[in-house]
Parts: C-alpha cells; sequence; structure tokens
C-alpha cells in the first residue's frame, strides 16, 4: 500500500509537514500495515517520501547506500511499538512535526 499525495508545496519541509499534519493516527498505522506484511519489533522502518513518484510509505527495505541526493527522503524511523501504543506514535509524530514543520 502506498500513499499517493500531490501538494503544490515550495519547498521540501513543507510538503512533509503537510503530509504529517494532515493524516490522522489511523491513517498512518493503516500506512504501515498495508506497506509492512510481519513486522519485527527489533527492525526500525523508514517512512519515505519519493519524489520521483511522489508518494509517501514506509519500507523495510530501506538502503543506506541512498544518497541524500537521491529522490527519497526518509521522514522518520518507526518502530513496531511506535504504530501499536496511540501515545508513542502520537509522541513519534509530534517529533517529526518538530523536525520538519519547526514548531
Amino acid at each position: 500500500m502506498e500513499l499517493n499525495i500531490n501538494f503544490t508545496s515550495n519547498t521540501m519541509n513543507e510538503l512533509i509537514c503537510h503530509f504529517l499534519c494532515a493524516l490522522t493516527d489511523q491513517e498512518i498505522v493503516n500506512l504501515f500495515n498495508g506497506c509492512i506484511s510481519a513486522p519485527n519489533p527489533d527492525n526500525a522502518y523508514a517512512l519515505i517520501y519519493n519524489s520521483a513518484d511522489p508518494q509517501f510509505y514506509f519500507t523495510d527495505t530501506f538502503n543506506e547506500d541512498v544518497k541524500p541526493n537521491s529522490h527519497y527522503i526518509v521522514v522518520g524511523l518507526f518502530y513496531l511499538h511506535e504504530i501499536n501504543d496511540l501515545s508513542a506514535l502520537k509522541a513519534k509524530i509530534q517529533s517529526l512535526k518538530t523536525k520538519w514543520c519547526g514548531s
């Protein structure tokens, strides 16, 4: 499952901030569950924005060799306990909003 988002945004930070503010906690959980079929509680799963094919998705096969100038931007890393625990998920999303939105 991928979430295709097309924003008219001036900066990547604004686009990612808008995404984080627009989705509900349940939509983030649904996106995670649609992308990750057999999550391992010890693994971190990257929420990625692919600017070449504008969409956000979670991946369990993120390659550390992805270059900073590539089309892939790591929005944040999520652990299974953060997805399964609403208060942990809210804290994670808030920390990402602080990072990407500056507030």
